[in-house]
Parts: C-alpha cells; structure tokens; sequence
C-alpha cells in the first residue's frame, strides 16, 4: 500500500512538471530565458525603429512591422550582449503560449507583459514560418488569445484592427 501511494505521487509530480506551466527567467535586461526551450526571448515587442523595450512592463509603444520588417528588425536587434537574434518560426513562437489560464491560452503574462499595443488592440506577433499554400502570406500569433493565425506579409495597417509586432529570440544555445 505504502508502495503504491508513493509511486501515485511520483506520477502526480510528473504531471505536474509536465503540463503545470512554463518556466522564465527574467534576466533584467530585456530578455527572457525559457528553460523548458533554451530559447531566449525579448521580453517586449520591439519599438518603432527596431529598436528594444527594456522597460520592466514593456511599457513602449510597440512598432508595426510588416513581415520583412520583422525579420531585418531581429537580424540587427543587438540586446543584452547578444547579436543572433532572428524572427521565431511558428512552433517557437507558439512555445510562449500558456494553458493556465481559465478562460482561454494566451502568452505567459508574467514573463511577457503588456503584450496589447496602447489602443489595447488585438497583439500580434510575425513568425518567419511562410503559408505554406501561399508565400505571399507568413503565420503570427495573437498572444492575447494564443491562437495561430496568417496574414500578408506586407500587414502593417495602423487602420486595421490587427496590428503585427516584432518579438526576436536566439538560440538555443
């Protein structure tokens, strides 16, 4: 019985490790480590310009980018000492999203905060990941929803309701 109970807990525990939710570091310098990933993140979108938000609440307007943008955005992105930055492909982006939250997934808030842009309108993020039926289209994310969707490469509407962000990582190292 006393074997029993222990091997329940053990499995309780690695359920718990599994499913119970990501784990981030922040490094206090604009980025985030994901320890289930390796991956490095910036902690904000980036800014108009290419430039970084290193504000503890992401508290930056964060630029519109079209998807070229982006991906040249993270390429010259030079943050916290590191220089390898490049656009996430779809799977990394959507790595950020969490199930914890009652209502419906969205991007760990804690570990990437303020994730609206000002307007609180709908936060979404380019991948480098192409449509695959149509190149003229790359997959983003909505980080409030932590949903997968596409849009046109050359989106960068300040009229539309979807808005799309840059947010860059590096490594694995």
């Amino acid at each position: 019985m006393k074997y029993n109970f222990f091997i329940l807990i053990i499995m309780v525990l690695s359920l718990g490790i599994a499913f119970g939710g990501m784990y981030y570091i922040n490094n206090g310098d604009g980025t985030v480590q994901d320890l289930d990933t390796g991956l490095t993140w910036t902690r904000c979108g980036l800014l108009a310009g290419e430039e970084p938000d290193t504000t503890d609440q992401c508290a930056g307007i964060k630029g519109l980018y079209t998807w070229g943008e982006a991906i040249q955005a993270c390429e010259n992105l030079e943050l916290a000492g590191v220089t390898d930055w490049r656009l996430p492909n779809i799977r990394e982006l959507h790595s950020i999203v969490t199930y914890s939250y009652e209502d419906y997934p969205m991007t760990d808030s804690e570990a990437f905060p303020n994730i609206y842009n000002a307007d609180r309108s709908l936060s979404h993020y380019w991948s480098s990941t192409s449509h695959q039926n149509n190149t003229d289209y790359a997959y983003r994310l909505d980080a409030s929803m932590g949903t997968v969707a596409f849009a046109h490469k050359d989106n960068v509407s300040e009229n539309s309701n979807i808005r799309v962000f840059a947010r860059c990582v590096s490594g694995p190292d």
